[in-house]
């Protein structure tokens, strides 16, 4: 029953990115004029209308936009976005999904589980980054710069970095309005190591209310933790003769195997 409660009351993402917005118009004055409904369908026709006005949601929670004018020609922009986006999710997830994910899928085994986890981070990352580019392009249109959602997660050199890359929205949402105020990276390394945890934790939740999503949450803070700890190892113990080496062999690599969600 808890869970269930946590569930209803965590997952309007789309209705706090449009709280955040503050936003004023009222393009559903038409649709009212010409129907007959209750207050409440009423009510509920003006919010959705009026959120489709902002075609800035990018699957994450709350999103901050700029004019894109401030970033160059717009419509370059849009159409570079927007055929990204069919690239991304009508092709290559569908390559993915079709060769990769569904051959292997209900199949039993160690070679077969691994090769389920590494398609489907696969088709996610094409599926998910194919419609957030959709929606930075048709941003654009509109003139709205919306920041990008992801920027090469697989090719990052650790996890912490791979974080940095993925679902970025997310990911600066949980940055700004829950690890900076319990501290952020300006505590000691067990009150840093509980911040993250909490950040995770929370996204578990945030992503579904089964222990499964907890469990996630749980497995990617304690990614972070053991990265930050090498890096405080190699800070303190290894010696600083030549810049940029190290007898470290560095933190953990970021891999499709850690099944990242949206």
């Amino acid at each position: 029953q808890s869970m269930s409660v946590v569930r209803s009351g965590g997952t309007g993402q789309h209705t706090f990115h449009r709280i955040n917005r503050h936003q004023t118009g009222l393009i559903a004055i038409g649709v009212r004029m010409h129907m007959q409904a209750s207050p409440v369908v009423d009510f509920q026709i003006s919010f959705i209308l009026r959120g489709c006005r902002d075609p800035d949601a990018v699957g994450g929670a709350i999103e901050v936009t700029r004019p894109a004018h401030a970033r160059g020609k717009p419509l370059d922009g849009a159409v570079q976005h927007v055929f990204t986006g069919f690239l991304y999710r009508f092709i290559l997830a569908a390559l993915v999904k079709q060769y990769l994910l569904d051959p292997v899928a209900g199949t039993e085994g160690i070679l077969a589980t691994l090769g389920y986890m590494y398609a489907y981070s696969l088709y996610l990352f094409f599926d998910f980054a194919g419609y957030s580019a959709f929606a930075v392009g048709i941003s654009y249109v509109f003139g709205i710069h919306t920041p990008e959602n992801f920027r090469d997660p697989f090719l990052a050199p650790n996890i912490r970095e791979f974080w940095n890359r993925w679902h970025i929205s997310l990911s600066t949402w949980f940055r700004d309005y829950v690890y900076f105020p319990l501290g952020g990276n300006r505590c000691g390394f067990v009150r840093r190591s509980f911040n993250v945890m909490a950040v995770f934790l929370l996204s578990g939740l945030w992503h579904g209310a089964q222990w499964t999503f907890v469990a996630w949450g749980a497995i990617h803070g304690l990614l972070l933790v053991v990265t930050d700890a090498w890096d405080t190892l190699e800070r303190r113990f290894v010696s600083r003769g030549s810049e940029g080496n190290s007898t470290f062999p560095g933190p953990p690599k970021a891999s499709a195997s850690m099944v990242p969600l949206e």
